[in-house]
């Protein structure tokens, strides 16, 4: 969720929907571009069947996505950035690596180290891709060739 540009935010297990006695709580709540949207992660026990009427009467949108339905590259690149949430980013260097993209639209991720002088490089480029200050592209392996640019949102 952290990588996905139309989730403003995101909680894990934060509401309970009811019906009758029974009670579930989804996996992920997001909220979107578009509302928000209750999400249940499926491996082997499949969410209630009252649950997706019981969301949308409440004015949500739901969701039920398969384990395997997540592409293993996103997911990969997604955990490898989720390890330096929290990272504090110099302002010296955000605004190095932020001068770079401006003056020159992108750079590869190799190239964007060279702005970190203050902030481990790797941790520094991965915690402002989470903030979204800059983008790169999740659905390819994270690589020296990968683009950076700054997000435009």
């Amino acid at each position: 969720m952290d990588v996905d540009s139309s989730v403003a935010a995101w909680a894990c297990r934060k509401l309970t929907f009811s019906h009758g006695y029974d009670t579930h709580k989804p996996d992920i709540i997001a909220e979107t571009d578009n509302g928000i949207l209750v999400i249940d992660v499926l491996s082997k026990d499949a969410p209630p069947t009252w649950i997706n009427d019981v969301v949308v009467s409440e004015g949500y949108g739901y969701k039920a996505i398969l384990r395997g339905d997540i592409d293993p590259i996103r997911l990969k690149n997604a955990r490898d950035l989720l390890r330096y949430v929290g990272v504090e980013v110099s302002l010296a260097d955000r605004i190095r690596l932020l001068a770079g993209l401006e003056e020159h639209g992108t750079l590869s991720l190799a190239e964007s180290l060279n702005a970190f002088r203050e902030t481990n490089p790797i941790a520094g480029l991965a915690s402002l891709v989470l903030q979204r200050f800059v983008d790169i592209d999740l659905d390819s392996l994270i690589s020296p060739e990968s683009l950076v640019r700054r997000h435009r949102g």
